[in-house]
């Protein structure tokens, strides 16, 4: 057997995953499903509204499954447009944070391309 035969993590499947946040009630609605856009990458647009203030977030499946709730690892974690973040998948992973600057669509893509560590990065449509 290879050395880290049973150190390996479990695939986690993130084709059922929802941005859940302040924008949404927390809820796993089917209008925050991210959807496939390309192999290992989700993605879902949303509108926001550029009030000053911060929207708290993340990306989790529709029960809250321990392994698929993905967040930050960190308090306080910003979000800012075209930076991407490594999310911490984990039952004790802290909100995210995104401010738009200007009211409009915002698309949210989903990375999972490395299982472990999936990345997420805002866009905004123009």
């Amino acid at each position: 057997m290879p050395k880290d035969f049973f150190s390996a993590e479990p695939q986690r499947d993130y084709s059922n995953m929802y941005l859940r946040g302040v924008f949404n009630w927390w809820e796993a609605s089917e209008s925050f499903k991210l959807l496939p856009i390309a192999e290992d990458t989700y993605a879902v647009t949303i509108e926001l509204i550029a009030d000053g203030q911060p929207y708290d977030f993340k990306v989790a499946d529709a029960a809250w499954t321990m392994s698929l709730n993905c967040g930050s690892e960190y308090k306080g974690a910003v979000l800012s447009l075209g930076s991407e973040a490594v999310l911490n998948c984990e039952a004790d992973s802290l909100n995210l944070q995104f401010t738009p600057s200007a009211t409009g669509n915002y698309r949210f893509i989903l990375d999972v391309s490395d299982n472990n560590e999936p990345e997420l990065s805002i866009t905004r449509i123009e």
